[in-house]
């Protein structure tokens, strides 16, 4: 039986829902918090460990501009980061994100331009610098301990 154009229509539509659901998937289960904004800061879009991470629902903060969320000491370099990833597509900073609580969590962010529902917009990822800071500490406890045995 040959297939409709409208059955052709309704399968891809259902493709394009499964494969956009999918990528929301692993947006959501990445152990990294991860921003989308446009160049003006606007924030769009952030995963569920970011939320968890700065104490805001989604809700709350995609009312927020991406300054909002930056600590006084990285919130004036903005402007520059923009510039400099307008430049090279791509730009890797320390920075510092403020929680809710107004607690500063210090981070790495790794920040690319790309396409977001057709309009231009922002990916940033953030790592917790924390984190990585003690799983270094604890690595080198370890070598000096294994050196300390010898």
């Amino acid at each position: 039986m040959p297939m409709t154009q409208e059955r052709i229509e309704a399968r891809s539509r259902h493709a394009r829902r499964k494969q956009s659901n999918r990528y929301r998937e692993l947006f959501e289960a990445a152990n990294e918090m991860i921003l989308v904004h446009e160049s003006s800061g606007q924030l769009l879009d952030a995963n569920e460990k970011t939320c968890q991470r700065l104490g805001y629902s989604r809700a709350e903060l995609l009312r927020k501009n991406y300054v909002d969320i930056q600590s006084p000491r990285y919130a004036p370099l903005f402007t520059q980061r923009l510039f400099e990833l307008s430049r090279q597509g791509v730009a890797v900073h320390e920075s510092a994100y403020v929680r809710r609580d107004g607690a500063v969590i210090p981070v790495q962010t790794s920040c690319r331009s790309f396409s977001y529902g057709g309009r231009p917009a922002i990916l940033c990822i953030a790592r917790d610098s924390m984190k990585n800071n003690h799983l270094s500490t604890a690595a080198l406890l370890t070598k000096v301990r294994e050196a300390l045995k010898t």
